[in-house]
This record gives structure tokens, sequence and C-alpha cells, in this order.
């Protein structure tokens, strides 16, 4: 169970955020450790820009890849309302 949930994980970084170095270190040593993993930046952002959604684009397009991402991950559709 634990590794399939880590083959879902996605760290996302704003930009602008003092830890981006390290979210993105984290997904290149998943990576590293055989976990199908990808890192995205979003620029200009803040920690918890998706917190925003319905606000800010970025955090629906951030939104759009994790259900996307989840979707790949558990092999189905999601349904949509």
């Amino acid at each position: 169970m634990a590794s399939h949930t880590a083959s879902i994980l996605q760290p996302r970084v704003g930009a602008g955020v003092l830890l981006v170095d390290e979210g993105e270190r984290y997904g290149a040593q998943l990576r590293d450790a055989g976990v199908p993993a990808r890192t995205l930046r979003y620029p200009g952002m803040i920690h918890g820009f998706m917190s925003y959604l319905g606000w800010v684009d970025a955090a629906g397009s951030a939104v759009a890849e994790c259900a996307e991402a989840l979707r790949r991950a558990m092999g189905t559709q999601l349904r949509s309302s």
C-alpha cells in the first residue's frame, strides 16, 4: 500500500516559496528511489496558493494536475458532476 500511495506524489512548489529548493530536492529523491513522481513549479506563486482556487488561475491548474495524477494512479475516470 505504501508504494502505491507514494506513486501518486507530485510535490508542488510556488517559485516564491523559501523552501522551493527543498521541494524540488524531495521530488528528485522520490524519483531516485524509483517512485514515479513529478515536481511542478508555479512561478510567482506563494505557499498555499492552491487554497485560492477560483481566484488564482494557477490554483485551478494545480488542482487539475492533481486530479489527473490521481486518475492515472487509480486507473479510473472520476465522474464530474
